[in-house]
């Protein structure tokens, strides 16, 4: 029960951001992406790790954006993650997300 407490909220922030205060889904996408590579990097820090190492499996959706712009951080961040990403999409945003971290060397 809590955690479809906790999903109604965040859907309600969600809103909240995009019609009060006029974000885009894209700039929502980002803060969430930089937020839970933070919350990786402050968990597993680069020097605890016996190799610099993350996999991170990607889904469809909105949730798969979050992932590809972790990924993408996580390599900012000084990592070196690699993504599997078992369904391609024909959303173009993630299109450009997978571009993104190939560009950045990302396997």
């Amino acid at each position: 029960m809590q955690s479809a407490a906790l999903e109604e909220e965040c859907v309600k922030i969600e809103e909240e951001l995009q019609n009060v205060f006029k974000y885009n889904i894209v700039q929502l996408i980002e803060v969430e992406g930089f937020a839970l590579t933070s919350a990786i990097v402050e968990t597993f820090p680069v020097y605890c790790l016996k190799k610099n190492e993350i996999l991170i499996c990607i889904g469809a959706g909105k949730k798969g954006a979050v992932g590809l712009l972790c990924t993408r951080y996580l390599k900012i961040f000084g990592n070196d993650p690699t993504f599997l990403y078992p369904v391609t999409t024909q959303e173009a945003q993630l299109k450009r997300f997978v571009w993104q971290c190939e560009e950045m060397f990302v396997p």
